[in-house]
């Protein structure tokens, strides 16, 4: 048995499972029960307030911190275990800031962990500084004597690139910056010198690679040189140079444990410790040999398995770049209804997904029994391909690809990333045993009509074109533009007062019959005037919006939920829901895609409005 498997048995992993999510949360280590109980029943139960000292209470965040101080290159003096990575990244960048008066601006990563953004955005609010929020690879090119601090993660959460920790560092100090690192995703996992890369500060969490459970206390560092200097802004008792003086004043404590605040979080420090343990004996550089070894498995494996299906590797190829996790794309990813397992529907028999599109990618040609629709969302030089009819989309368009017709989509090689909203009816499809797919022979179809010419031909205001015959199901129009949309709804607002429930609502219709775009799916778009407040509906049909612009909330079955500009949120069959436009001086815009054809068609739908309470629902 080798090291590895040593270590590995001294885990609880759940019989059957293959476990790839230690970048979220680490496994339990098998001796972390019995601690746990040993804290609880013993230490608590029977020591009380004895055990403060004689377990040591009072001293776990040093003692914690100490442990994982040799995992990322620190001196143990200089780290502490304490808080969340939230809070200690809050009590770090204030004391950076504070530590370079006179300078406005802090630099970070637009694409780092969004709390910390949150976290940048709060201090620099609090202290009245510049962001500048720039891809990782150019905060080089941001930095000057106005930059107070720098905030970057070491190992980037969604694509696990590895970045070089001494030359960021290096850049920083060169204009007398000071520097921040996040090493949520290194710290047993990765190794780094924070020492030796003479790194400022630096904060993480506990329950990854650490295997501290969920909510794990976090840690931070901070170099010695700054230590006696740092006026951290959580001032608490246990960061008090004699916390049971309980003086009025407040000094802080020497060294590190001055970054902490409140009352010890005993029972989490005390499992994190005896998580970290488990490193005993093992080397970093070990470590970091068996996780090259093991993501280098998964990635060829990826290669011959997944590639065909779809999936993209989004994490380095290049060992020395990628961190301890491999990040996959895939174009597509649909929207799942957790009360509704069993099968892959939004809401009622409608399926609702999301797919990104890279400049340059095109979807293979296929086509199937079930009818499908999109709302692209943003990018440019996006297009798709109905029938060997070439459409360009831009954003708010409403595109269809009806059930049976070859379509393909993609973006051109000098566009921008695209992301649009899918809508299907495969549920139904699916449950009615009706449903083929086939992709096209030759993968890609040959395009044979001028460009947007269904557009040209079906899509002008009350215009029928002369002599062009039209006798399939549906729609001709297979783009339904923004602008001309957006125009119609202004023009039909400002001329009828509207519904009550939706205000203006309009349908896109086929130009054909005036009928539903597809014989299954219909679709609308509603336009909420400057503070308008509905009144509660509710009628039998399935319904999925997207919020094409402003902002507002909804008031389903008793719940409000607020929305801004692309939030998707959906309306089940006969739950009632009123909308709200929140501007006083703005539109705002619903797209919904629905059921409605079938339900019409079976002579189902029935509506009713709500009579109580001046038809406002109360919030649950």
């Amino acid at each position: 048995m080798n090291k590895f498997e040593q270590t590995r048995a001294r885990f609880h992993v759940p019989e059957g499972v293959r476990y790839f999510d230690g970048n979220s949360l680490g496994l339990m280590p098998g001796a972390v029960a019995s601690h746990v109980n040993e804290v609880v029943t013993k230490q608590w139960a029977q020591g009380l307030i004895r055990s403060w000292h004689e377990a040591q209470w009072r001293v776990l965040p040093q003692t914690v911190g100490q442990k994982v101080a040799r995992l990322i290159g620190a001196q143990p003096a200089h780290v502490v275990a304490c808080d969340s990575t939230s809070a200690n990244l809050f009590k770090v960048l204030v004391s950076a800031v504070r530590l370079r008066p006179g300078r406005n601006t802090i630099v970070t990563d637009a694409d780092a962990f969004p709390t910390d953004l949150y976290i940048v955005y709060q201090v620099a609010r609090l202290f009245d500084l510049k962001v500048v929020a720039v891809p990782a690879a150019q905060i080089a090119s941001h930095l000057d004597e106005q930059v107070a601090t720098v905030v970057l993660t070491h190992v980037d959460y969604r694509s696990a690139e590895i970045y070089d920790m001494g030359q960021y560092t290096r850049q920083a100090h060169g204009v007398g910056a000071l520097i921040v690192w996040d090493l949520s995703h290194t710290a047993g996992g990765v190794p780094c010198n924070l020492e030796a890369d003479n790194v400022d500060f630096a904060v993480g969490c506990g329950y990854k690679y650490l295997n501290g459970g969920p909510g794990a206390p976090a840690y931070l560092y901070a170099a010695a040189r700054h230590l006696d200097k740092c006026e951290q802004p959580l001032a608490g008792w246990f960061g008090h140079a004699r916390p049971f003086d309980f003086s009025q004043d407040y000094t802080p404590a020497e060294g590190v444990s001055r970054f902490l605040c409140g009352t010890n979080p005993v029972i989490g420090l005390s499992v994190l410790s005896r998580a970290l343990d488990e490193f005993d004996g093992v080397d970093m550089q070990e470590i970091r040999a068996r996780s090259v070894v093991l993501t280098g498995q998964f990635i060829d494996g990826v290669d011959t398995e997944l590639v065909g299906l779809g999936f993209h590797l989004a994490s380095p190829r290049e060992a020395a770049k990628r961190g301890s996790h491999v990040s996959l794309r895939h174009q597509q990813g649909y929207l799942n209804n957790p009360g509704r397992q069993q099968v892959s529907a939004a809401v009622g028999w409608l399926y609702a997904g999301l797919q990104v599109m890279h400049p340059g990618e095109a979807a293979s040609a296929h086509r199937h029994s079930a009818s499908a629709l999109r709302f692209i969302m943003e990018g440019r030089g996006a297009y798709t391909i109905v029938d060997g009819h070439k459409i360009t989309l831009g954003a708010n368009d409403f595109v269809l690809t009806p059930n049976g017709t070859w379509h393909e989509h993609g973006v051109e090689a000098d566009g921008e990333i695209c992301i649009w909203q899918d809508g299907l009816d495969i549920p139904l499809v699916n449950a009615l045993e009706a449903g083929f797919y086939e992709v096209h022979p030759q993968l890609a179809q040959t395009v044979g009509y001028a460009l947007n010419d269904s557009s040209a031909i079906w899509g002008a205001n009350s215009l029928r074109p002369d002599n062009v015959g039209w006798n399939k199901p549906y729609s001709p129009l297979f783009k339904y533009e923004w602008q001309a949309t957006y125009d119609a709804l202004k023009r039909f607002s400002q001329s009828t007062p509207g519904s009550v429930y939706d205000d203006a609502l309009m349908h896109y219709t086929n130009p054909v019959t005036g009928g539903p775009v597809m014989p299954t799916i219909g679709a609308s778009m509603q336009l909420l005037r400057p503070g308008f407040v509905g009144k509660a509906h509710r009628h039998t049909g399935s319904f999925l919006y997207q919020v094409a612009k402003g902002n507002g909330y909804s008031v389903i079955n008793g719940q409000r939920f607020d929305w801004q500009a692309r939030d998707i949120f959906c309306v089940p069959s006969w739950a009632w829901h009123e909308h709200v436009n929140l501007s006083a001086s703005d539109d705002a815009c619903l797209f919904c895609f629905n059921d409605l054809p079938v339900i019409t068609a079976l002579g189902l739908y029935r509506e009713e409005g709500l009579l109580d309470n001046h038809g406002q629902q109360p919030l649950v």
